[in-house]
């Protein structure tokens, strides 16, 4: 092959695949996207609440401030959930809803695993480092049906215990929520700072401030099973109520005074989500992170490869592997900047500094010996190994 087809070669291939990873990580190129919530008319089949939202692929509702109370120091683990819902599928893993806060950032959620949950909590317990710890709750959804699950912690020894439509269904000793958690934002049917959305009815929800008995959680169920809309007024310890019952508009009421209400947003959006977070906060100890860090540096290597063979043929070839890789650098941060504005998308340094070393090992690459010969550069590879002696 001649070094004039070549050149036209490694050019074409390296503008392809700048086009194929534009196209990957920003399309549809959809910068406003509907929040797909809806609400739910009539009454489902034994349960009195009639109201309902509907969760779509991409839908979100948040709070308009701290749904409980700011808590003092000490133990705040005496608390109580409770949901009433019903998924749309049972399988994958997504986020039911989740209590944050921006500039504090301690965090707690519930999340759906096949037919089971999950029940995580998140703290810094130092500068730029995070604890995380969760729990399973097993074979919740098994049914078909809506659900009312009931979450009790106590402050002691005792953890937190599950109960499904009014009886005990899991222990989880030595787990406890917290109400300094829950002291923050709430956000139904997504993480508010990562893409995690869930799609189901979500039709009740309750926050209490104190555990739960066993014969209380019975009472519940029954409760909303069976209630009148007197009854939501005088339950001890209840600090939030919300049986969505509105059927339009863009707010859901909490029915205990003084709390915030739910706000529908017209668009979806994550409402803590960050703008180029920095890769500390990016980090989590699981193979989740591992394997995206794997694929944004195997995901730029053929980038960095043809670009740098593409720079070499042209003459260029002491600079070659620079200018290569500024280039694939400029190119992930300009994605990242982009998807801090695309909804579905997430923005971070971490796939900036990962997508740079795939570009680095591709460049390199190209003038790896058995490369270099086959592909002719072996004068090539001379002058920058002369280049780098310098």
């Amino acid at each position: 092959m001649t070094a004039a087809r070549s050149k036209s070669a490694f050019g074409w291939a390296a503008l392809i695949l700048w086009l194929g990873i534009l196209l990957a990580t920003l399309f549809p190129f959809r910068f406003r996207l509907r929040n797909d919530v809806s609400w739910m008319p009539g009454a489902q089949p034994g349960i009195s609440v009639s109201g309902g939202l509907l969760f779509g692929r991409h839908g979100v509702v948040e709070s308009n401030g701290p749904v409980l109370p700011q808590t003092p120091s000490g133990d705040d683990s005496s608390c109580s959930i409770e949901v009433l819902l019903k998924p749309a599928s049972y399988t994958g893993s997504s986020t039911i809803l989740a209590f944050s806060s921006n500039g504090h950032p301690w965090r707690m959620g519930l999340r759906q695993y096949h037919d089971g949950l999950i029940l995580w909590n998140e703290w810094p317990p130092g500068t730029n480092r995070y604890r995380y710890t969760k729990k399973d709750i097993l074979h919740v959804f098994n049914s078909g049906q809506t659900i009312l699950l009931t979450l009790s912690s106590s402050s002691g020894a005792k953890g937190t215990t599950a109960y499904l439509n009014g009886r005990l269904l899991q222990r989880l000793p030595g787990y406890s929520l917290s109400r300094r958690a829950m002291s923050a934002q709430l956000t139904l049917g997504s993480d508010p700072v990562h893409m995690d959305t869930w799609s189901g009815e979500f039709r009740g929800l309750a926050l209490f401030n104190r555990e739960l008995s066993s014969d209380e959680v019975a009472d519940e169920y029954q409760n909303w099973t069976s209630s009148t809309a007197g009854h939501w007024k005088n339950i001890s310890g209840r600090m939030a109520l919300f049986t969505f019952q509105e059927g339009q508009g863009t707010r859901v009421q909490d029915l205990c005074a003084g709390g915030p209400d739910l706000a529908i947003p017209a668009f979806f959006r994550l409402p803590l989500k960050p703008f180029l977070a920095p890769p500390w906060k990016e980090f989590s100890p699981t193979w989740d992170y591992v394997n995206d860090v794997l694929r944004n540096v195997v995901g730029f290597i053929p980038l960095g490869f043809a670009l740098c063979g593409w720079l070499s043929l042209r003459g260029k070839t002491r600079h070659a592997i620079l200018i290569a890789v500024v280039l694939g650098a400029l190119t992930s941060l300009g994605i990242e900047i982009l998807q801090g504005f695309l909804p579905q998308r997430e923005s971070g340094i971490t796939d900036v500094l990962t997508n740079t070393l795939g570009t680095i090992i591709g460049a390199y690459l190209i003038h790896w010996e058995p490369i270099a010969t086959y592909l002719g550069f072996e004068a090539c590879a001379t002058v920058l190994s002369r280049s780098l002696l310098k």
